[in-house]
């Protein structure tokens, strides 16, 4: 595993970095946003990476800080969430107001990241917070956004019937068929009612286990 690459930036693009060192140019894609806009051509740079091989390519990513490589790990340990998403939510959003959206369930602010749609929102808030790595990784950088929980924003009022449809096309995403889905929806709905969506999808998915 390659931890990191310190070297010479010989090209820079638009969400990548060539770094020269020891004679070889390394191709690493890193996230969009104004700091790595503003790396000097043939400076010295350190970047943190990541090596991902799959059974078509080996691709590397790489990052200015720990905490953004650590979060673009802790990212793509959610169901169905691939690299790409993963770099562009990194670069988007800055990692402070990353936490603060998931902790007060602050879906607009999520909203404004290329490719996450409902689905996918729901899906990062409800994995993210019930995560370890996620809980660990806010008390040991970022403590002042946990108190912050505390503050949430006021949960947008649902209809029974949209609540129970969200309910079922979460249950679609891990992996229940569509019968199955509405079935276990419905049974479910009436313990849960008076909770907020997330917080009722949350519950459904743990008895699930």
């Amino acid at each position: 595993m390659i931890d990191f690459i310190k070297g010479k930036a010989e090209e820079i693009g638009n969400g990548f970095i060539v770094i020269e060192t020891g004679g070889l140019g390394y191709f690493v894609n890193t996230p969009i946003s104004e700091k790595y806009a503003e790396i000097v051509p043939h400076s010295e740079i350190k970047l943190h990476t990541i090596l991902q091989i799959s059974e078509n390519s080996a691709d590397m990513y790489g990052f200015l800080s720990k905490d953004e490589k650590e979060l673009f790990t802790i990212i793509r340990s959610i169901s169905s969430f691939g690299p790409k998403l993963a770099l562009a939510l990194i670069s988007s959003i800055t990692i402070k107001d990353l936490i603060k959206a998931i902790l007060n369930e602050d879906k607009k602010a999520l909203k404004k990241v290329p490719g996450m749609g409902e689905k996918k929102i729901d899906r990062m808030i409800i994995e993210l917070k019930q995560k370890e790595k996620f809980k660990q990784f806010i008390k040991t950088h970022y403590e002042e956004s946990e108190k912050e929980i505390s503050q949430k924003t006021p949960v947008e009022n649902i209809s029974s019937e949209d609540k129970i449809k969200d309910i079922e096309l979460v249950l679609q995403e891990f992996g229940c068929s569509p019968k199955e889905a509405k079935e276990i929806a419905k049974q479910k709905f009436e313990e849960y009612k008076d909770l907020d969506l997330n917080e009722a999808i949350s519950k459904v998915l743990e008895g699930m286990k």
